[in-house]
This record gives C-alpha cells, structure tokens and sequence, in this order.
C-alpha cells in the first residue's frame, strides 16, 4: 500500500509529496535571494518552473520568502496557476491567499488543527505556531509525515502538544541550523552554541515523535552579503546534521538532494547525497556573495521614517500607543543607529521619527547600512527581515532597546493592532510582563508573536 507514496526533493525546505494523484509542493523557492539579499540556495535546483504542470497542490509554511517565494509564483504560467490549488493557514488578514487569488490560483484555508481531505485515504492536518508558523502532518492509511519546517518545537512541552493532534509519526522533518543572526563576528561562540542546539532540538523532537526516519532540512542556505557571510562559520553542514542524528537519536536520517526521489520504503543512498552537499559546502567561501549596490541618501532615508511613524499612527490607537511607550518592556523611546557605508548617525524615535545626529563618541544601539536602514523603514516586517538575514551589528546581543522600538511594526505585519481594548482584554502582565527572551533561539520575526496568540 505505501508503494503509492512518494517524495521528489526540489530544494532547502521545498519537496513534493506524491500519492496516487495528487501531488503537493511545499515552499517552493527555486531561484533568487530571499530576506532582503540576506540568503542564497546553497545547491542549485532541478525542479523547474515549467514542471508546476504536474503539481496539483502547493503548500506554504508560512509567509516568509524562504517558504512562500512570489518571484517564483509570478513565473509559472497562468493557464497552469490555475489548475493549481494553494493550500495555506486560515489568517485574519488574508494577504497570501489574496495575492495566489491574483494570480488565478485556487485556494483552500486550513483551519487550525483539522483534518483537510485530499482523496478519499489521504489527508493533511495543519498547524499553527506563534502566530505565523505552521506545520504540516500528512496521513495516509496509517502512514504519517510530520513536516515541521522552521516551527520554534524546541522543547518537550510543545512537542507534546502538536503530538495531541499527530501522534507517533513514521517520518519527521525539522530544519538542522540556524537561520538568523547569531551574534557579531567575534561572537562565534554564540553561533556554535545555536548550531549545537538545532542538533539538540531534534533529538527531542525524535524522543516524542518516535519517526523511524528524519530528514533533517529548511538549512540548505547560506548567508550571502558581504555584511553577514562571517556567520557561515558555524553552520550545521548536512553531513554533521545527518552524523548526529543517527549516533543520537533512534531514527535514521534520509538526506536528500535536488532532484532525488524515494518511496519512504526501499534503502536510500544518503551518502551520494551528502558528498554533493560536501562539495557545495567546501566551496562556501567562493560562492557568490552581493555587496552593497547603493547608498541611500538622506532624503530617503527621512522620508521613509515619516510613512512608517504615519503607517503606525494609522493602524494604532494613540491612546494604547502613549500607554505601550511608558511600559518598562517598551519604555524605549529613542535608539542611536550608525550607518557602515556613509559613516552617519542617526537617531530614531516615535516622536519625531529619524533624525540626523552628530557622532558624540557613544557606542551605537544598532549598525548597519543605508539600504538595510531603508528596507526597515520601508515595511512594517522590515525590522523582521533584518533580524533574519543578520545584516547589522550590536553589542546589545537581544536588540533590546532596537527591538522595543520597531515591535510595534512587527504587530501589525502579521494584522495585529495595538488598542486600549485589546491592552485591557490580554492583560499588561500576559503581554509585556515577560520582557525579551534571553535564550538562544530567540528570533524576533518568530518569537513576538508568542505574546500575540489568536
């Protein structure tokens, strides 16, 4: 009966699941930077474009440009879009399915947790995570492949909760390194720390899940700009990844490289698979790394500052907006930021938004360049982005004052609205009362919305 499955490898985080007619893609990135010219596929990919003619259902994680990639979606034919059915997590502001609807693609919302019919004997099960994440069970008389992708799982309490719904699983997926910035360039204990501790994680996830096989993925980038490629000196290769699962945990690791197909029974060869991605990975320093391409000029700058404080103003109730600047969490009301390629000092508060200032010798809150300045300003995720693709610097290694400054844009990215209602309904303690995560796997684009749960 399992001979009916199959999975095709595509890339990083990206495969297609195959059974009987059906056949899903998830997080399709093919080709290009993602996060702001932050990351780069480490392989090149197989699958094409014109191949979308044989998918019937593409899955997305969630929103992020790693796993929902409009560059790619832009490029498959229309006549073919719309044969395709988009599968994605119910949300309240309804910005991807909107954009596939554009696009003439199908599209089905998974609710939370509940079982979504494929064909008769086959279904999926999504789940969300903080707020943005998802992740995906797929079931068919009685096998099951439980695709955690990037979800925050780091521990056995939430690895027992998504259990509740999934149960034992016969092949788990999880990602193997880090994926956002992990400290200054001196600062490489930090990275080798969070390397140790993807590894870490998914033995825990093996120990509650019980897979027989996991294919340890969602790493297979590296960080490609001249301002953040020194934290490629503490990545997770696949072949230590793949080393560590099968001396220490009780499943077998499957690694996969684009293009490669398996039927989840008959004996894969991991070992050519790696020693392609060895190759790839020996050759990191001579791959192809961008540069700046432009300085942004003051005037930019300025003007991108007042839209964002406007877009705040206007999605904010200004009564909550005076409360949330007083709350100690919060409280920050101006940040210093030093750009890398003019030199310049800025600062930058709610009041009166970003401001030239001379250099008074101080320590910056936060470094980096004019274009990165510019993308924060530009979108309410910027500050997100930049928190991924790691292309800064401080010395405050959990942005604190950076972070409680731009939380706000962050909220509304993912439809949050800051009001005196919903201030009083979640409760001061429940919201603000925890402060800044000091752990290691603290990623803002993923962990603010933990506060936020819908």
């Amino acid at each position: 009966m399992r001979g009916k499955i199959k999975i095709e490898w595509v890339n990083h985080a990206s495969y297609i699941f195959q059974y009987k007619n059906s056949r899903i893609i998830a997080d399709p990135w093919l080709f290009g930077s993602s996060f702001n010219d932050g990351w780069d596929l480490l392989v090149e990919t197989q699958f094409k474009v014109e191949s979308f003619k044989d998918i019937t259902h593409i899955w997305f994680s969630h929103e992020h440009p790693d796993h929902f990639a409009p560059q790619v979606l832009g490029k498959i034919d229309e006549e073919i879009r719309k044969k395709i059915t988009v599968l994605f997590q119910e949300t309240t502001d309804k910005r991807v399915v909107n954009f596939c609807k554009k696009l003439s693609f199908k599209v089905e919302e998974l609710s939370h947790r509940t079982k979504f019919v494929i064909e008769d004997d086959f279904s999926i099960t999504c789940g969300k995570m903080f707020g943005i994440d998802s992740w995906l069970l797929y079931e068919t008389n009685g096998f099951k492949l439980l695709n955690i992708n990037d979800c925050v799982i780091s521990n056995k309490k939430l690895c027992e909760s998504v259990k509740k719904t999934t149960g034992e699983v016969d092949v788990l997926m999880s990602q193997f390194s880090y994926a956002n910035w992990k400290g200054n360039p001196d600062d490489k204990e930090i990275r080798e720390r969070s390397a140790k501790e993807k590894l870490n994680r998914i033995k825990i996830q093996t120990e509650i899940f019980n897979p027989k096989y996991t294919i340890p993925f969602a790493s297979f980038v590296y960080f490609s700009h001249d301002d953040n490629k020194y934290m490629n000196d503490s990545i997770n290769t696949i072949s230590t990844a793949h080393e560590y699962i099968n001396n220490n945990t009780d499943s077998e690791s499957i690694v996969m490289y684009p293009g490669d197909t398996w039927d989840f029974e008959s004996k894969f060869n991991s070992e050519k698979s790696i020693k392609l991605y060895d190759k790839a990975y020996s050759q990191i320093s001579n791959l192809n790394y961008r540069s700046l391409s432009t300085t942004v000029s003051d005037k930019e700058l300025l003007q991108a500052s007042q839209k964002y404080l406007s877009s705040l103003n206007t999605n904010n109730s200004s009564l909550a907006m005076s409360m949330y600047r007083y709350i100690p969490f919060f409280g920050a009301k101006n940040i210093t930021i030093k750009l890398f390629d003019t030199k310049k000092y800025y600062q930058f508060g709610w009041s009166k938004g970003l401001i030239p200032i001379s250099n008074s010798g101080s320590e910056p809150d936060i470094e980096m360049s004019s274009e990165s300045l510019l993308y924060v300003l530009s979108y309410p995720w910027g500050f997100g982005t930049l928190m991924v693709n790691g292309r800064f610097r401080s010395k405050d290694l959990v942005h604190a004052k950076s972070s409680r400054i731009f939380m706000l844009g962050l909220m509304n990215s993912i439809d949050k609205r800051l009001t005196f209602g919903f201030i009083i309904k979640e409760g001061f303690s429940k919201i603000f009362g925890k402060g800044l995560s000091t752990d290691d796997d603290w990623s803002l684009h993923k962990q603010w919305p933990r506060f936020l749960k819908e």
